[in-house]
């Protein structure tokens, strides 16, 4: 079973880096390289992301990524930086950045692999998945707590509870 994992919001704390960067660099831009100065962003991925990475073998998973996200449009350069401060690439194959949709991105993967999970915190990439990729096994990761359902997706809290999720299916 391959992974494709989003990473803003679903292995990385956003909100955790927006009080970061107001507390350690105030006044700058957010999205730019310099916001991120100074910060350990590695201690900004979930630790339930932690426990997951420890559970499935690296090889197994990925990470795509984007500019769009639920807080703004940010540069491919930008979102690239981040995700190389935060180290997450020790724990995964492979990390895609894409300067738009993932979509085509997890689609060429999933033509490439047998069995392929994509998971996800946005309900509109989660929805776009489900109705542009046949055969791809959907999660929408919601951490509010609500246990939001979507169709054609299954819902977890936490990306720990993936594995359980999966076997269930």
């Amino acid at each position: 079973m391959k992974y494709l994992l989003d990473f803003d919001r679903t292995v990385f704390d956003m909100e955790g880096l927006y009080q970061a960067i107001e507390k350690q660099n105030p006044g700058v831009d957010l999205g730019s390289v310099t916001s991120l100065k100074g910060i350990d962003l590695e201690s900004l991925l979930f630790p339930d992301a932690l426990d997951f990475f420890s559970m499935v073998p690296l090889e197994n998973i990925e990470i795509v990524s984007s500019g769009f996200g639920l807080t703004g449009q940010w540069e491919v350069e930008y979102q690239t930086k981040k995700i190389e401060l935060s180290n997450v690439a020790k724990y995964v194959n492979q990390v895609h950045v894409v300067a738009d949709s993932k979509i085509s991105t997890i689609k060429r993967i999933a033509r490439e692999s047998d069995e392929v999970t994509y998971v996800d915190d946005h309900p509109q990439n989660v929805s776009s998945a489900v109705q542009h990729i046949s055969g791809l096994r959907v999660v929408y990761l919601d951490r509010s707590g609500e246990h939001k359902l979507m169709t054609g997706a299954r819902t977890i809290s936490l990306l720990s509870e993936l594995n359980v999720t999966m076997e269930t299916l």
